[in-house]
């Protein structure tokens, strides 16, 4: 976690959606179907007893068993030796990503070290596929030394959020928001304008780095040993 991390492209992965329609291909290798069958089995170890995650509330049992499902879709999609590729709905993807991230805010030291792996790789995979459709208020204009600070496609989500119309639905990958996020945040301090719009892009961020800080934080610490256990 310590390292610098790659995206889901210069792993191997590609996702793909056609015209942000409601179908998005992700086309995975073996490698990356390791990390589904990984996740899946710990997910299913971490929501298959309800006793500690439900704690008598309605409303956390429909969502652990709404985690149970999402980790049957995802197993029946990426169980088959051959699998290619898998196909999700935006909505899926969503379950998908809130899934990962309840799970990885579950994992400890004591989490295989392989389960943290694959949970932030597949955390990041998601993020990329999953789009989120905004209708923003007027947004200022940049000027070309503030758009030229982006790093990334930032200002290029920037310049087309500004000039979608009020009525107009504009889509953006989660994992765009994300790095919108964190640029908008650092113009605030510039362009005080934009400070309400990059509260509210925090907000939507934020799941995703309270997991990816929780998984980098607790494999900074060494990981126990149980008195029965023979080999990592």
């Amino acid at each position: 976690m310590s390292k610098k991390r790659k995206s889901p492209a210069d792993r191997g992965p590609i996702i793909l959606t056609i015209d942000f329609q409601d179908r998005i291909d992700i086309w995975i290798n073996s490698a990356t179907q390791r990390q589904f069958q990984l996740v899946i089995a710990h997910g299913i170890s971490c929501f298959a007893n309800g006793d500690a995650f439900d704690q008598g509330k309605a409303e956390r049992k429909r969502r652990r068993e709404a985690f149970l499902k999402t980790l049957e879709h995802l197993d029946a999609l990426t169980a088959s030796p051959d699998v290619g590729h898998i196909r999700l709905t935006n909505w899926e993807a969503k379950q998908a990503m809130d899934l990962i991230i309840a799970t990885a805010m579950r994992a400890t030291q004591n989490t295989h070290p392989r389960v943290r792996a694959a949970l932030g790789d597949l955390l990041d995979l998601i993020a990329e596929s999953l789009t989120i459709y905004f209708r923003t208020p007027p947004l200022p204009e940049l000027s070309e030394i503030l758009l030229a600070t982006s790093a990334a496609d930032e200002s290029a989500n920037y310049e087309r959020l500004r000039a979608s119309a009020d009525h107009e639905r504009c889509p953006v990958g989660y994992g765009a928001v994300i790095r919108l996020a964190q640029w908008v945040s650092r113009l605030s301090a510039q362009v005080w304008e934009v400070r309400t719009f990059a509260a509210q892009l925090r907000q939507i961020a934020r799941p995703y780095f309270e997991a990816y800080w929780h998984l980098h934080e607790i494999s900074k610490k060494p990981r126990k040993q149980k008195n029965d256990e023979q080999k990592p």
